[in-house]
């Protein structure tokens, strides 16, 4: 099934990782993606074709994702862990209709999930829970894309379907208002691996991605290189598909800028 990519890639790359005008010395380029295109085959190749199954997810479902910070070749410390629990699914034929099973092919789903979010603080010491509340609405329009509605995404409440769909389109040069941003996406690496404390069979994809930011009002420029770690999982549940998600490279933790390796494991697999 086709989607509609509803998410932000400037937030991802500025927000989420930092652009500094530091960059860490380039690995050798082995391989280079000319385009989106080639890019997204290459996710295809990973997860398969349209990548988002709806049926896939359940009343009940849950992950545990745990966020580590390993700062220049140091111990790697746990940041927060997340945990995610579908509480509802909901479906519809059409607008306006009552819920019915799920099993009907509806044009509409709801699902909700409970989040539990643990953070540390400085010294390493949980913070108490915090637990919210997030809607996605999932909608085939006369295309038949999916389209996504709802509450925003937040990281603490991300799962597979948000990297899923920042994925696509994650070598894509764009612009917004304020800035253009050239993305080049180079030395890629696909292979198979066996991965975590059980040791499932996972698709490994590496790469380094290379954004250059440049402000349209002020011509300031600003780089960043990081080198990706992407570990898939299809036959895992729909929720937790992704099951590590690593960046590695120069970035800004604590407003300063180091070597780090950030990643999100799901944990319990």
């Amino acid at each position: 099934m086709n989607f509609k990519k509803t998410t932000s890639l400037i937030l991802f790359a500025i927000v989420t990782f930092g652009l500094t005008s530091c960059m860490e010395e380039p690995k050798k380029q082995t391989e280079t993606v000319t385009s989106n295109e080639q890019f997204d085959k290459v996710i295809d190749s990973m997860i398969g074709e349209g990548s988002i199954n709806p049926s896939g997810i359940s009343v009940g479902d849950e992950d545990t994702v745990v966020q580590t910070i390993t700062v220049s070749n140091s111990l790697s410390r746990e940041l927060s862990r997340r945990k995610l629990k579908v509480v509802s699914h909901l479906c519809k034929q059409a607008e306006g209709d009552n819920p019915e099973d799920c099993s009907k092919n509806p044009k509409q789903r709801e699902i909700k999930f409970s989040v539990e979010v643990i953070q540390r603080d400085n010294n390493g010491n949980p913070v108490p829970p915090v637990t919210e509340l997030r809607t996605l609405v999932l909608k085939i329009n006369d295309q038949g894309f999916y389209e996504f509605f709802g509450d925003p995404v937040k990281d603490n409440t991300r799962f597979a379907w948000d990297d899923i769909l920042d994925l696509r389109g994650f070598c894509q040069s764009f612009e917004t208002d304020v800035y253009k941003v050239k993305v080049t996406c180079t030395n890629l690496k696909l292979e198979s691996e066996l991965w975590g404390m059980t040791s499932i069979p996972v698709r490994k994809l590496g790469l380094n991605r290379n954004v250059v930011l440049t402000n349209k009002k002020t011509n300031e420029v600003i780089e960043s290189q990081l080198r990706f770690t992407i570990r898939v999982s299809p036959e895992q549940k729909e929720i937790s598909k992704i099951v590590s998600f690593c960046s590695e490279g120069l970035q800004k933790f604590e407003n300063q800028i180091f070597y780090l390796v950030r990643c999100n494991n799901v944990e319990g697999l």
